[in-house]
């Protein structure tokens, strides 16, 4: 089942509980990016910037599946979302199951540029959900937290 979120992206919302594959996990959504250029001619670098702003204004928003949505988008979005990971981080406090794991998702799409996320993201590691867990060690290992970071982190909580 693909529906459209709010935020314009279409997303399988079952996807997310079956990420096993040789590959590695792989999140239920399929982002279009039609559009090259943005309606103020910055090109996509703009638009994408733009897009990050909104999605990380929504990530505060009261409805649970607009929070999910611009998580889900900010994963797609990568390593240009950058500027979403202090909002990311609070995100993986929400309370909606859903919102941790996109939000450890989207950090871990970021990758090295989330590194300020490794100790929220090593915390989340004793998430009660276990997708939760699982998408935090996924987005640990995307982002290249080294063993050390992780033993240093843990033997301190």
């Amino acid at each position: 089942m693909i529906i459209k979120g709010v935020t314009g992206v279409e997303i399988n919302p079952f996807n997310h509980l079956h990420f096993e594959s040789k590959s590695g996990p792989k999140p239920g959504l399929h982002l279009h990016h039609s559009d090259e250029t943005d309606s103020t001619g910055g090109g996509i670098r703009s638009s994408v910037s733009s897009k990050v702003q909104k999605y990380i204004k929504d990530l505060k928003d009261k409805d649970v599946h607009v929070r999910i949505n611009a998580a889900i988008a900010l994963g797609g979005i990568g390593k240009e979302a950058a500027l979403a990971v202090p909002a990311l981080i609070k995100a993986l406090k929400d309370e909606s199951k859903y919102v941790r794991i996109n939000a450890a998702f989207a950090l871990g799409e970021i990758e090295g540029e989330a590194a300020s996320a490794v100790p929220a993201l090593i915390e989340a590691l004793k998430d009660t959900s276990e997708d939760v867990r699982r998408w935090a060690a996924f987005a640990l290992e995307k982002i290249g937290a080294e063993k050390n970071q992780i033993s240093f982190y843990t033997s301190n909580y």
